[in-house]
């Protein structure tokens, strides 16, 4: 049996068992009770008094306690009981001596107790999906986003009852969120486990299928002109990191595929440049984006030059930064160049502008970049159109 079968056929046994368990119980309650009354009313026929009479001098020795709750005396019928809660209610116990109510209440306690074991919370079923669906499967970067989203739910929330979750609470801590991104990444974790919950019997319905989704635009990086791109070049040259980013600039890599390249990865004699892995945000060496992104592409002149100085590193990266630090360091070159601010995605989305503006086929920028050949991602959200460079190409045209 594997895992997934193992852990549901364990859940609806328990579920099964406490179920018949309360049953009896309930059984048992309504009896006792009956009992209780009965008595009451038999032995007070001459009177209008229908509930117990508690005893509650502190000095009657009779009384007994148990975890706080106290087992009374009824004069009236000369029986005994006690009293507890559950799920905000009160409830009776009885018998004719006060072992039997004893025994009865520890009875009561301990189902209430094991039945609160049994219970499958959010945070029990976040716990399983992660074991069962999850890891070892995906990359840990999406585990640590999942964390992340999972942080926004509300501890009352996260490690209440599953089934009691309702679609309303759900839809007020999405809402609550401010950034629609993050919100939206919430709402497909949450989607995501309760699918899977109601498909495995967990839960009856999936609440999230009345939520709508919340709806982000993406705020997309936009080229460097023409004009921009030859300051920066000229900055970077003089510039002691300025490699780094002229790597990306040329080669359209993406910042983990930049630094995880090594002295092996360079082939001056075939031309080529093989890129197999990257550099995480914790600065681990990772797998690339996806399968797609696993390429030999070529390398080109102006990327040949600078990978010259790299071709006999062997297994040693060229780029020996941690994830953070080439943010940091463009920041510098973008405020001695004058430029607008910009990412390091942004010279990946550069590259790709300036392919299509050389009229290269869109498969063939696809393979270089690592896109899936046929996907709509690399025209419609990574080519940008530059008002100077709409007018160089027009002129070119037209010419």
């Amino acid at each position: 049996m594997d895992k997934n079968k193992e852990f549901i056929y364990k859940y609806q046994i328990n579920q099964n068992k406490s179920a018949l368990e309360l049953l009896n119980q309930v059984a048992q309650l309504i009896l006792s009770n009956i009992s209780f009354f009965a008595g009451c009313i038999k032995s007070e026929e001459n009177t209008n008094i229908k509930m117990p009479v508690i005893s509650n001098n502190q000095g009657d020795k009779e009384e007994m306690k148990f975890q706080g709750k106290t087992i009374f005396k009824n004069t009236k019928c000369n029986t005994w009981y006690t009293r507890y809660r559950e799920n905000g209610k009160q409830y009776f116990i009885s018998g004719k001596t006060q072992k039997e109510v004893l025994t009865k209440l520890k009875e009561r306690l301990n189902y209430i107790k094991k039945e609160k074991r049994n219970i499958i919370t959010l945070s029990d079923w976040y716990k399983q999906w992660l074991k069962l669906f999850k890891e070892d499967k995906v990359k840990e970067s999406t585990i640590v986003d999942y964390e992340k989203s999972i942080k926004h739910i509300p501890k009352d929330v996260f490690n209440k009852d599953i089934t009691k979750i309702t679609s309303f609470q759900i839809n007020n801590i999405i809402n609550a969120i401010s950034k629609k991104r993050t919100a939206q990444k919430v709402y497909e974790l949450l989607n995501a486990l309760y699918t899977k919950a109601k498909d495995y019997e967990i839960v009856p319905k999936n609440i999230l299928d009345i939520i709508e989704k919340p709806k982000h635009i993406r705020e997309h990086g936009i080229a460097l002109n023409q004009k921009e791109q030859a300051k920066f070049i000229e900055e970077c040259a003089k510039h002691i990191h300025g490699d780094i980013f002229l790597v990306i600039l040329y080669q359209g890599l993406r910042i983990g595929e930049c630094l995880g390249l090594t002295g092996n990865d360079i082939d001056l004699i075939n031309n080529t440049l093989t890129i197999n892995k990257a550099i995480d945000e914790k600065g681990r060496e990772n797998t690339t984006k996806n399968n797609q992104s696993n390429r030999t592409m070529p390398i080109f002149t102006k990327t040949r030059e600078l990978l010259k100085n790299y071709a006999t590193f062997g297994e040693k990266r060229i780029f020996n930064f941690s994830y953070y630090i080439p943010q940091k360091k463009l920041k510098e070159i973008v405020k001695i160049t004058g430029i607008r601010n910009i990412s390091l995605h942004d010279l990946r989305h550069t590259f790709i502008t300036n392919c299509k503006n050389k009229e290269i086929p869109e498969h063939i920028i696809q393979s270089w970049v690592g896109h899936i050949i046929g996907s709509s991602v690399t025209s419609k959200i990574y080519t940008h159109v530059n008002k100077e460079d709409t007018e160089l190409y027009i002129a070119k045209f037209d010419t």
